[in-house]
This record gives structure tokens, C-alpha cells and sequence, in this order.
């Protein structure tokens, strides 16, 4: 564990334990290693060399011959549903606008 970067968090050590249901062959307890993935997430959105590859919003794609491009998950439904869409409900249920009545 000394030899892995430390940049993005600690890395921590914890033991789960398989309990009784598992197979007879499992060990009593298995070791694993964690970081904290808000230090993580941290160190990469704080790292200059990757800021201009960093998506913030979603975008629809499409090719030349007008069909939409599903290659990234900024390029996706479901990227779009959660962020304009969350965001458009947010603002027509706060009362921050108005809405027309007419």
C-alpha cells in the first residue's frame, strides 16, 4: 500500500465479513482498500490537465447525416432527463418564475 499515490485521498483498509449464507469455501473476512471518493473527485476536478476534457452539461450530438451520437455519457438521455429537466421542474415548482396564465 506504500507504493500507490496518495493524491486524491488516504487509502484506508477495511474487512468484510461474508457471514453465514456464503459458500464454505469463502473466507471469514475478506481485505479490501478504500479512498474517499469526494477527496477523489476533488483531485480530479482540481487537476488543470484535465479541466479542458471535464463535461458540465450535456449536449445532444449528431453525425453528418443527422443521427444523434450516443458515444459518452454527457451525450446521453438520461445525463439530459437529470440535469435540463431537473433543473426546468425545479424552476416551475420554487416559484421563482412566473407563469402565464393566459
Amino acid at each position: 500500500m506504500s507504493h500507490l499515490p496518495t493524491v486524491g485521498g488516504e487509502w484506508k483498509s477495511t474487512y468484510v465479513c461474508p457471514g453465514r449464507a456464503a459458500p464454505s469455501w469463502a473466507p471469514l473476512e475478506i481485505k479490501y482498500y478504500i479512498r474517499d471518493s469526494l477527496e477523489v473527485l476533488r483531485f480530479i476536478v482540481g487537476d488543470v490537465r484535465v479541466a479542458n476534457h471535464m463535461k458540465w452539461a450535456p449536449e445532444k450530438v449528431w453525425n453528418h447525416n443527422g443521427e444523434r451520437l450516443y458515444s459518452e455519457l454527457w451525450s446521453g438521455d438520461w445525463w439530459w432527463r437529470m440535469q435540463v429537466c431537473s433543473i426546468i421542474m425545479h424552476l416551475l415548482t420554487s416559484g421563482n418564475i412566473k407563469r402565464s396564465t393566459e
